[in-house]
């Protein structure tokens, strides 16, 4: 549903150019070349394709509570949900690096659409305890990994993520 905010991101991406991967529309921003966007978008269809093939109940769900995708950006995050208008933003340096996998996207495209699930039933915590709600979206994102073929990688990096200090995550915990 629209909640009436526009934020820069949101301005950003509708002036972004699109196409639609697996019935997602899929924006890219600040790309320096066409291969570039090309790399990008296959890389991020690739990932969705795996969630889709491997896990089609969270592939149905993302559908559900995804707006869009939208890659963008040279943030130290790999991805973030932009909740006022349900976009799953990944960071562009991220997509496009060499060394991540479709599997590494796949995973962070269902940690935000998490994050975006669980908005939507009225899940949230204060700032102070989104340690208990990175906990649950590193837990969908392993779960993801135990699914995929070559999935280790992707279940010990978020087993690792549930093992941090939940602390992190608190508006402090950013600052140390």
């Amino acid at each position: 549903s629209w909640t009436g905010k526009v934020t820069r991101v949101g301005i950003l991406y509708r002036l972004s150019p699109k196409r639609v991967l697996l019935g997602f529309p899929t924006a890219t921003i600040f790309v320096t070349t066409r291969a570039e966007r090309n790399a990008a978008c296959e890389k991020v269809e690739a990932a969705l394709c795996l969630v889709r093939d491997h896990a089609p109940i969270r592939f149905e769900q993302l559908k559900r509570d995804l707006a869009c995708i939208f890659i963008f950006g040279e943030r130290s995050v790999k991805g973030r949900y932009v909740h006022a208008e349900r976009i799953c933003d990944l960071t562009l340096s991220h997509v496009v690096a060499p060394e991540t996998s479709a599997a590494h996207i796949a995973a962070t495209i269902v940690h935000e659409g998490q994050h975006a699930r669980l908005l939507r039933l009225g899940i949230d915590r204060p700032e102070r305890e989104r340690g208990d709600i990175e906990r649950v979206c590193h837990r969908a994102a392993r779960a993801l990994g135990s699914r995929l073929p070559d999935g280790g990688a992707i279940v010990r990096i978020y087993t690792a993520q549930m093992e941090r200090d939940p602390h992190i995550y608190s508006p402090e915990g950013r600052l140390e």
